[in-house]
């Protein structure tokens, strides 16, 4: 009878039993309700609805800021979206009428893998600073809107025993605060994860070398051990900002922030670049612009991975053409990027976001798994396993690892994957499968001019904005791997119009912009990928294969049919012992 070791049986169990292995970011969906606290009063206030809080005043009239949401967003693993803006573009009434600055902010959070959904609220303050013409009183020359949060900024949510921490920030831009919710979640649990499977095949091969290498095994084996139960670690990575002269704005170095924000570009309009005056075609409009630009190098410390994008900040002016020749300035102000969409960088395994509001660096990051490479793993386990086997199979030992590790170096082969584009009422707008090209284009957004939702606009007493605009989800699958992730795909009517000082208005512009654009979208699926932009509304998506590398799980099991053969072979090719003979 054969018996089975102890120790290989322990081991067996041991490395194939659930381990706390994480499965990737968690993800998550987040939605916010912006409003008042407290009536508004005057003969006017049935219109002042809790969208509009009390703005700034002065002794001809009373403002009021415009409070707007944004979403829902999806995300994963933490992240910072933007959950809604206040305006200066609320309306003016007369000192009669008034309403609180206070308001709340109700961000609403669903868990993606339960559907469990909670709710946490913020609470804030806003007000406007106006700029009056003394020479003309009771014309205002600029709104700005300001606002402030009050109370906890920061609060948990436990949505199916997931902890969550959800924050707000209040960010002002350009006249304009937006609030961003920064969230953030830890990885997923699950099991058996590939890197497992992957170590339990190297313990198993070694385990078959015990005869050939004993006092060697044990520190083999504890040295590929050892990455499996060491934790993460603090996350760590810099970044280095540099003007095109190669002056070094800043450099950073040792950041463990998940969400990350610095301002050191100085003013355009003293330390900028001048790009020129241009005469708009179509309003006849002279515009000015200064700017200032880094090339920022993000790297990530633990792996040195780094990547680089464009940072700008820019001061703009806007002047009417007089008649005679002479320029009336009509609008000036600041403006940067990336933005809105985030330049993406996957960096030793950690997505880097950053964007660049108003010219600020904001960045956020989203930590990968901190575990050796599986399919690295999975083939060092294919090696010891078929190292296992060579006393008890000599002669076929080479050809098996030759055929496991054929598909290494195999080619890729076709691409296959396919995209969905939702409208926001879940109207189907396009859904195609099955293409293997790695350039596509599609347009399938309504045209705005005709079929836009009104999305508002800005007004001040000088200028004011209309906008309508169509969007869609997209989302994207990788069909061999079933791996998919999603964007927002819009496309934007835009109307612009000069006030004059009799009320009367003058439009000096119209036209399209839409986005992802410039910069692209990227996911990564399957290994490949994907850059989806959406200039004038078109979704275009390049794919950039990855190598073609047999699934680390497909390996990790293969190793361990190996390891097991190469231990037990011992134990069933030699004979049993007989007992000894006896005497008469």
């Amino acid at each position: 009878m054969v018996r089975s070791h102890p120790i290989l049986t322990a081991c067996a169990l041991g490395l194939l039993l659930p381990t706390p292995a994480t499965a990737g970011p968690i993800e998550w969906e987040v939605s916010a309700q912006l409003a008042r606290v407290g009536d508004a009063s005057g003969p006017w206030a049935w219109s002042l609805t809790p969208e509009f809080i009390g703005g700034g005043s002065t002794i001809h009239e009373q403002t009021f800021s415009r409070l707007a949401a944004e979403g829902p967003h999806a995300g994963w693993g933490s992240q910072s979206v933007r959950v809604g803006s206040l305006f200066p573009d609320g309306p003016s009434y007369d000192p009669l009428h008034g309403a609180p600055g206070d308001f709340e902010v109700k961000i609403a959070l669903t868990d993606r893998g339960s559907g469990q959904a909670g709710t946490v609220v913020f609470a804030g303050f806003g007000w406007e600073v106006l700029e009056q013409d003394y020479d003309n009183w009771g014309v205002l020359l600029s709104r700005r809107s300001l606002a402030e949060l009050r109370g906890e900024t920061e609060q948990p949510l436990t949505l199916d025993g997931n902890e969550y921490r959800v924050g707000l920030r209040a960010v002002e831009r350009d006249g304009i605060v937006d609030f961003f919710a920064d969230v953030s979640v830890g990885d997923a649990v699950a099991t058996p994860e590939p890197g497992t499977l992957a170590l339990a095949a190297l313990g198993l091969g070694a385990l078959g070398l015990r005869r050939r290498f004993r006092r060697g095994v044990v520190a083999l084996v504890s040295l590929l051990l050892i990455p499996q139960f060491a934790s993460a670690g603090p996350l760590s990575w810099g970044f280095r900002a540099e003007a095109p002269d190669g002056t070094v704005l800043r450099e950073v170095t040792g950041l463990t922030d998940l969400a990350y924000s610095d301002f050191f570009f100085p003013d355009p309009r003293t330390h900028g670049v001048y790009n020129g005056g241009e005469t708009h075609p179509i309003s006849g409009h002279y515009f000015k612009e200064w700017e200032s630009e880094a090339r920022v190098v993000v790297t990530d410390e633990r792996s040195g991975a780094s990547g680089d994008f464009r940072l700008w900040h820019a001061w703009v002016e806007q002047y009417e053409v007089r008649p005679g020749g002479t320029h009336e300035l009509i609008y000036e102000g600041e403006t940067g990027g990336p933005w809105f969409d985030p330049v993406r960088l996957t960096l030793g395994g950690n997505l880097y976001e950053a964007r660049g509001p108003g010219g600020e660096l904001v960045i956020n990051v989203t930590p990968g798994v901190a575990t050796p490479e599986p399919g690295t793993l999975a083939l060092a386990a294919l090696g010891l396993g078929a190292l296992g086997l060579r006393r008890r199979f000599r002669r076929g030992t080479a050809a098996a690892v030759v055929l496991l590790l054929a598909p290494q170096f195999a080619s890729a082969g076709p691409i296959s994957w396919g995209v969905r584009a939702e409208a926001p009422d879940g109207t189907v707008l396009r859904t195609v499968g099955g293409i293997t090209d790695p350039f596509y284009s599609d347009l399938f957004l309504s045209d705005p001019q005709y079929h836009g939702v009104f999305a508002g606009g800005v007004s001040d007493p000088h200028f004011r904005s209309e906008r309508w605009e169509t969007e869609a989800r997209v989302t994207i699958t990788d069909e061999v791997s079933g791996a998919s992730g999603e964007f927002r795909l819009w496309w934007r009517w835009v109307k612009e119009y000069e006030v004059r000082p009799d009320g009367s208005e003058d439009q000096f512009y119209e036209g399209y912009n839409s986005g992802p654009w410039p910069d692209p979208v990227r996911l990564t699926l399957g290994g490949n990928v994907y850059e989806a932009r959406g200039p004038g509304g078109e979704l275009r998506v390049t794919v950039e294969p990855g190598v073609a590398t047999p699934e680390p799980g497909t390996l990790a099991l293969a190793g361990l049919g190996l390891g097991v053969i190469g231990v037990v072979r011992r134990r069933t090719g030699r004979p049993a012992s007989r007992p000894p003979s006896g005497g008469g």
